[in-house]
């Protein structure tokens, strides 16, 4: 049985406006990767790995070529299509957590669920069943500034995943941890990934991370170096 890609990215380009002319992030990409994979996307500042997490997110369009996430074209979605493709699919985790500092821990989580309608009673058990998988149920009801960073980056993770998406895409989500807490956050996706059969893509320039990862994409100006 011929199984359909997690992503297919055909001859895509992205530019941006600089002075009188423009500035390639993504030249001519072409790449395919298999559902279920985790993925490195490695190379140096200003390479084009957050753009193509861009891109992939449905957070921007490409300015040519084509990008379909399990078999869905996403370049051609507008904004409302590709919110609503987002809320189903994508999990996003950025090198700041992100968490509303007004709300708990359990609060924070259950934000994905709720923007997708989901039902009371299944949102308190799919909360309290990741808060417990991941060992953050005694933090359900603190609040985020009373968390260290790598606390605060592991509820990140549960809450990017709360909705169980396909595809995990996640930008230097260990930039600002030392060795022990990146480590934690490593753990927790690699097992998240195992369980779930999770798609993850992860930006970063660390060896101590990409080295976990069995398969790496190396950016360059733009362009793919290997592993496609």
């Amino acid at each position: 049985m011929i199984l359909t890609p997690a992503v297919q990215i055909e001859q895509v380009c992205r530019s941006y406006k600089s002075g009188a002319g423009r500035i390639m992030a993504i030249d001519n990409l072409t790449c395919t990767i298999a559902a279920g994979a985790q993925i490195a996307l490695i190379g140096p500042s200003g390479s084009g790995k957050t753009t193509l997490l861009s891109l992939l997110g449905a957070l921007e369009r490409p300015d040519s070529g084509k990008i379909a996430l399990f078999g869905e074209e996403i370049n051609g979605l507008n904004e409302a299509a590709a919110a609503v493709f987002r809320r189903q699919n994508i999990g996003f985790i950025f090198q700041d957590d992100a968490l509303m500092p007004e709300l708990t821990v359990a609060e924070n989580v259950t934000l994905p669920l709720i923007l997708i309608k989901t039902a009371a009673r299944e949102i308190k058990q799919r909360v309290g069943e990741i808060l417990t998988d991941l060992n953050l149920q005694q933090f359900s009801r603190s609040f985020p500034q009373s968390l260290s960073g790598g606390e605060k980056q592991r509820v990140a993770v549960a809450r990017a995943v709360i909705h169980q998406p396909k595809l995990l895409l996640a930008d230097e989500p260990t930039a600002n941890l030392d060795r022990r807490a990146a480590d934690k956050v490593l753990d927790t996706i690699a097992k998240l990934a195992a369980t779930s059969g999770l798609t993850v893509i992860m930006a970063t320039h660390d060896p101590r991370v990409y080295q976990r990862f069995p398969r790496k994409l190396e950016m360059c100006d733009g362009k793919l170096m290997c592993g496609c």
